[in-house]
């Protein structure tokens, strides 16, 4: 099996990556919502820092956003505050 043509980074490309990492996809997840392969995806990370910190950076948004989330909830309900702390 010959090897394919390599996929360019195109700003398309870029967006999606940008995209899928900002909902907290996975980076198989973020190859496949972006239309490229796994190992291109893995190979760009490889060769650019920069765009492997943003996908990382990128990927604890919804995390950071679910935290905020509750605790600004916290003085509503002795729940909220307990189930925080577990």
């Amino acid at each position: 099996m010959g090897a394919g043509r390599p996929t360019e980074r195109t700003e398309e490309v870029s967006r999606k990556i940008e995209e899928a990492a900002a909902l907290g996809a996975s980076t198989d997840e973020i190859a496949y919502y972006s239309n490229i392969h796994r190992s291109t995806l893995y190979r760009w990370m490889e060769e650019d820092s920069e765009l492997k910190d943003r996908i990382r950076e990128l990927q604890e948004r919804p995390i950071l956003l679910a935290r905020q989330t509750v605790v600004k909830k916290i003085p509503e309900s002795y729940q909220n505050a307990m189930d925080y702390l577990k």
